[in-house]
């Protein structure tokens, strides 16, 4: 029974993230993209994603916000990317 009501309340969590705004907290996007946490921070390290920390003047901690747009943009791209290779490895690239 604790499987069926986590498994509903990730499904609610998801449907309430997309539904919501284009900027997401790191455990949304974790539930949406097939990514880990420490996958997320070298994406955005790397500038491969957008984000940005909300936190006030001087505070050491804030709430990372990732841009859903970016990453969808991210997999696309790279998507694009493994494609051409495929195409060139199989003979049918200029």
């Amino acid at each position: 029974m604790a499987t069926n009501q986590t498994t509903k309340n990730i499904s609610e969590r998801v449907d309430n993230v997309t539904a919501r705004s284009e900027w997401i907290g790191v455990s949304e996007a974790m539930l949406l993209f097939p990514l880990g946490k420490t996958k997320l921070y070298e994406l955005i390290q790397a500038n491969l994603i957008k984000s940005c920390c909300l936190k006030k003047k001087g505070q050491r901690q804030g709430k990372r916000l990732i841009s859903y747009s970016s990453v969808n943009d991210y997999f696309a791209k790279l998507a694009e990317e493994q494609m051409s290779e495929t195409q060139i490895e199989g003979g049918q690239g200029v």
